[in-house]
């Protein structure tokens, strides 16, 4: 392909986003064509169109241009933000985790200080999983009322799967005080009354 000479060049399927700038170009300012070269993005199905348009532009020895595949800046893309993914993955690990031992060490502060109350519930016929059901209602209205915002603010994708991390963590928080409730001994502490 020489300067004086047109030819016709069948790009089908290809999309050309031509460089656009807002200054001046004076004829045969090789630099403003140097920058629209180094800007030009070429999307196309057929890779050997791209490798005769780069070899074509090679052999007027006015420009030497190399392309990149879009598959490879999208992983450069993906590494550049992947160690960002994980700190903030292993950041809201931690929240979680502690935030399920503060709920745990909450409940058990609760039952604690209700102690006395149990243990005549218990004496007069209640079960253990009574006062589990009694408990996990009110953490139940306090997670419900904690994902309100989040169902307006996120989408249902993100609604549903904090949900299942709420139901499996008031399962494993149900599991602790269940555990924690069978090892009292509600006759030592009514005889304390």
């Amino acid at each position: 392909m020489q300067m004086g000479n047109l030819e016709e060049k069948s790009l089908d399927n290809t999309v050309i986003f031509p460089f656009s700038t807002n200054r001046l170009v004076k004829m045969g300012d090789v630099s403003a064509y140097d920058m629209g070269l180094s800007s030009l993005i070429i999307v196309s199905e057929n890779e050997e169109q791209v490798e005769k348009f780069v070899e074509e532009i090679a052999q007027t020895d006015t420009f030497s241009i190399d392309y990149v595949k879009l598959s490879q800046s999208l992983e450069s893309i993906v590494d550049y933000y992947k160690p960002q993914i994980e700190y903030e993955i292993m950041l809201s690990a931690i929240v979680f985790i502690f935030a399920v031992f503060s709920i745990v060490s909450n409940i058990i502060i609760m039952i604690n200080n209700n102690i006395r109350e149990y243990a005549i519930h218990m004496y007069c016929g209640a079960k253990t999983i009574d006062i589990v059901k009694r408990i996990m209602m009110q953490m139940l209205l306090i997670m419900i009322v904690a994902l309100l915002p989040i169902l307006f603010v996120f989408s249902i994708k993100v609604g549903l799967m904090i949900i299942l991390l709420e139901i499996i963590s008031l399962c494993g928080i149900c599991a602790l005080v269940v555990r924690y409730l069978k090892k009292i001994e509600y006759n030592s502490i009514l005889r304390g009354l």
